[in-house]
């Protein structure tokens, strides 16, 4: 993460232009200078990268982007974080504020407590067990853990049992993805 002294004497303007761009492609670089400036996250680049919110993560807290930004990437993303380690994204998550992390997605579908579900496959790090991405849909979860069968090898699914203030964040969209970490879990047939 880039340091910054003196970030409260800065103007909006002069601190875009200590943003950290090399992650994105020239068009992306002016779409997310203008969203900065203008505090409109909606309009930030469609793939965003964690290392972009990695390397200004104490200018989007400033300008009070942050957690809407780590959402946007993280939940954007087209594959998977598996070339990150589980520490640095636990990271990201550990500095955002919780209330605005839970504000930046969609309300929770009730009160809780939820049943989740996480398909893995592979080994080593890319297995991802105590992994961010948890849906309430066991079918949703089988899918993954055996989404490359042949090339990732030993699928499972995870069970979890979470309480409504453990959930970081929820996106209602096709997977219903809840943004946890689980202490406990098991394991079911994949």
């Amino acid at each position: 993460m880039i340091l910054i002294d003196n970030i409260e004497s800065l103007d909006v303007a002069e601190l875009a232009d200590r943003l950290d761009l090399s992650s994105l492609d020239e068009y992306g670089v002016e779409i997310a200078r203008n969203a900065f400036i203008t505090g409109d996250v909606d309009m930030m680049p469609f793939r965003l990268d964690l290392r972009f919110v990695w390397i200004n993560a104490p200018l989007l807290k400033h300008r009070g982007m942050y957690e809407q930004v780590l959402l946007h990437a993280y939940t954007g993303a087209k594959g998977n974080w598996s070339h990150w380690s589980i520490c640095c994204i636990e990271r990201l998550f550990n500095i955002a504020d919780r209330d605005r992390l839970r504000a930046a997605g969609n309300p929770l579908p009730s009160e809780g407590p939820f049943t989740l579900y996480r398909g893995v496959s592979g080994v080593g790090q890319r297995r991802r067990l105590r992994g961010f991405s948890w849906t309430d849909s066991v079918d949703v979860a089988r899918w993954f853990a055996n989404r490359f069968p042949g090339i990732l090898k030993h699928p499972a699914v995870l069970k979890a049992t979470v309480a409504a203030n453990e959930v970081f964040a929820f996106i209602n969209g096709s997977e219903r993805e809840f943004i946890c970490q689980p202490k406990q879990f098991e394991r079911i047939p994949a």
